[in-house]
């Protein structure tokens, strides 16, 4: 890690994955901030999993798990989520068993970076979180809503959304209003991708969020790609939005300018978007997208 090159994985990785299996070895004695920086290593170095030395680590994670402090359990979720490999529905049940014990007992023992952290590693896990969590961590950033800073309003929104949990609905519109007096900040992927998730929850989106994420969009329009468009149009044709007219305008110079890097399917998608909403082009976008046929 201090050398700053991948000395350790070497051209076939030998050293490393000798240095993990020995790891597995002695794991029975560690503590949970030692496997946690384990963890961590091994994913920023991108070493193999070996399941035999992971298993005998999980195990002594099993065993840690019922103890662990509130850090101690944001802080390895984080790392067994950087790993990116099956971990089992014991030590997942654990994991998630200790983060409600600890939420119910004293719900400030997880500050808001705590909370985030712990929606966006559960979420990127295989394995599904059981309604208890989800509806615990749901309620533990919804108490923190007013603690992040405006940046934190895409992650949170994605992280929700990848917790497969039930989404609370309040807070789902507190989310939406703090994206809305924030929007000004935000890049165009940024609000694409929050459209897109509040699109895929499917509550009835605030007309707050929607309003400014147009206007946001108008702005950004420029910077959007052929591709960001149609994600665009089909956002909020899933929310059962429509696009005002400063959208649709900008919309519309966007295509013309750029019509050439089009590929046919998208301006096949975009135009059915357009169509579910009802929205009324102009003459001079329906000639450059459906240009006259020769006789």
């Amino acid at each position: 890690e201090q050398s700053g090159e991948e000395a350790l994985v070497g051209e076939e990785g030998h050293f490393a994955e000798a240095l993990l299996h020995r790891g597995g070895e002695l794991a029975h004695g560690w503590s949970a901030h030692t496997l946690t920086t384990v963890f961590k290593l091994s994913a920023s170095l991108g070493v193999p999993p070996l399941l035999p030395a992971l298993e005998l680590m999980f195990s002594r994670a099993m065993a840690l798990a019922g103890g662990l402090a509130p850090k101690e359990v944001a802080a390895f979720v984080g790392a067994v989520a950087d790993l990116g490999v099956e971990v089992g529905r014991e030590l997942m049940g654990a994991l998630q068993g200790r983060v409600v014990t600890l939420s119910a007992e004293d719900p400030s023992r997880f500050n808001a970076q705590d909370v985030l952290g712990l929606l966006h590693a559960f979420g990127r896990m295989p394995v599904a979180v059981s309604p208890d969590l989800g509806e615990s961590l749901q309620r533990q950033a919804m108490r923190s809503v007013a603690r992040y800073p405006a940046s934190a309003m895409p992650k949170l929104l994605r992280a929700v959304a990848s917790l497969g949990a039930a989404p609370n609905w309040e807070l789902l519109e507190k989310l939406q209003e703090a994206a809305a007096k924030a929007a000004h900040l935000f890049t165009a992927e940024e609000v694409l991708g929050m459209m897109e998730t509040v699109a895929t929850l499917g509550p009835t989106p605030l007309p707050s969020f929607v309003d400014a994420m147009q206007l946001r969009a108008v702005q950004a329009c420029r910077d959007l790609a052929p591709g960001d468009i149609l994600r665009l149009m089909s956002a909020l044709a899933e929310m059962g939005e429509v696009p005002n007219g400063a959208l649709v305008g900008a919309m519309e110079g966007r295509v013309v300018d750029s019509i050439e890097r089009f590929g046919e399917g998208e301006l096949s998608r975009l135009m059915a978007a357009l169509e579910k909403m009802q929205v009324v082009t102009s003459p001079a976008f329906n000639a450059a997208v459906r240009p006259p046929q020769p006789p």
